[in-house]
């Protein structure tokens, strides 16, 4: 994912968690300046991880509701978020996403990208877990290029990550 990141000053981490994924790209590009969005009970292990990791003066954590608002930034990451929602959530939080993007800035979204019907992998299963769990499902690239469109976006690059894809996204 490293080249999907280079110029990216301020980066969001939406529903980041404790910063895992943030706080590595931090450690790999030291001009990058970290946030990580989620509720306001999770960011304090983030906060507590970036002290650890000696990040802390580039580093902060936002409680908040992607679905309300996100803070400003260059880059958004979103991983494993948006196959946790159903379109019309997803969309709300791309959305979100797209309002707040500073001039030039971009949306990264990091999930499984289901392919064609029968081929084996792991986002078919992932797809079924996420419906029963959470409502939520795997896509495949035109369902996310839906939602970008929706949400005022628009598709610009396609990178596989392992088993996973970033599509990345700026406004129109």
């Amino acid at each position: 994912m490293a080249h999907q990141i280079g110029g990216a000053g301020l980066t969001v981490d939406v529903g980041g968690a404790d910063g895992s994924l943030i706080r590595e790209l931090m450690r790999n590009h030291p001009g990058m300046r970290g946030v990580v969005l989620d509720r306001p009970d999770v960011v304090p292990a983030a906060l507590e991880a970036a002290k650890a990791d000696g990040l802390e003066d580039r580093f902060d954590v936002v409680g908040g509701d992607f679905f309300q608002e996100v803070p400003a930034a260059d880059l958004y990451l979103l991983r494993y978020i948006i196959h946790d929602w159903d379109d019309e959530q997803a969309v709300r939080i791309l959305t979100n996403c797209g309002r707040s993007l500073n001039d030039g800035g971009r949306v990264a979204v990091v999930e499984l990208l289901v392919g064609a019907v029968g081929v084996p992998g792991l986002a078919p299963v992932m797809d079924a877990n996420m419906l029963v769990m959470t409502g939520g499902r795997e896509r495949d690239l035109s369902e996310y290029d839906a939602l970008f469109t929706r949400a005022g976006l628009r598709r610009t690059r396609v990178a596989e990550a392992g088993n996973m894809v970033v599509i990345e996204a700026v406004a129109v």
